[in-house]
């Protein structure tokens, strides 16, 4: 049985706020559950259709369509919909050949397809800037594909963060050197900026190059999502 005041606290995770608080975060989808499921984080709670095909897990509740819709954050909720606990950050990110800095990513779309593309690379550890959109977010955890189950993630000020670890530290720039004549090193660490600020100025110093991604034709900026993609094949495909 569902309660109306179960009902409430879960719709209550879409802000961030009781997020902090309680520790929990909540994923939508069968698929998204699924690989919850398959991964390091403690499911908290399930609930789901009858017809679902997740009825039989040993954590499900039944809920209807309307009480899934007042759970759900999305205007068309899905069949399925978990609580699960939010992972405590990591600090060992050693073992990451590429450390993604993320300074200043508000969008939550933007962040969670940087996600995506990081997981895809094999990189493993990501830091965010304070500033950044909270990555448990509800739609940064949908636009990630279940990658965020998979990636480490480390929070605070990157101007202090940074020189700690003994790597050179790239930064993507539109005045940058371009990727096509640039050697780059790996292990490394590369900060992607916002789209509308760039990288900020109090992080600048402790970059040791600036890269960007040559232009051929007239736009005026390249999604940050895309140049992600873009600088880490760069520095996977041509460093093994």
């Amino acid at each position: 049985m569902i309660f109306a005041k179960d009902l409430k606290f879960i719709n209550g995770l879409q802000r961030k706020k009781n997020r902090t608080e309680s520790g929990l975060f909540v994923v939508e989808g069968k698929k998204m559950i699924e690989e919850l499921i398959q991964s390091r984080l403690e499911l908290v709670s399930l609930f789901c259709l009858q017809d679902s095909g997740l009825a039989n897990h040993s954590m499900a509740t039944i809920a209807t369509e309307k009480e899934l819709g007042r759970m759900s954050g999305f205007s068309n909720s899905s069949e399925c919909l978990a609580v699960a606990r939010i992972p405590e950050s990591c600090t060992n990110s050693q073992n990451s050949s590429i450390i993604l800095a993320l300074d200043g990513i508000r969008d939550p779309g933007n962040m969670g397809t940087i996600i995506r593309t990081a997981d895809w690379f094999g990189i493993g550890h990501i830091l965010c800037s304070d500033d950044c959109v909270d990555l448990f977010n509800p739609k940064v955890v949908q636009s990630s594909m279940g990658s965020l189950f998979r990636v480490n993630y480390e929070i605070g000020e990157l101007s202090q963060l940074l020189p700690t670890f003994k790597r050179p530290i790239y930064g993507a720039a539109i005045n940058g050197e371009s990727i096509e004549q640039s050697s780059l090193q790996v292990p490394c660490t590369l900060i992607l900026g916002s789209e509308s600020h760039g990288i900020k100025s109090e992080t600048t110093p402790v970059i040791d190059k600036l890269i960007s991604i040559p232009k051929k034709g007239n736009a005026e900026s390249l999604n940050v999502g895309v140049a992600c993609g873009i600088l880490c094949a760069k520095l996977t495909l041509e460093n093994g």
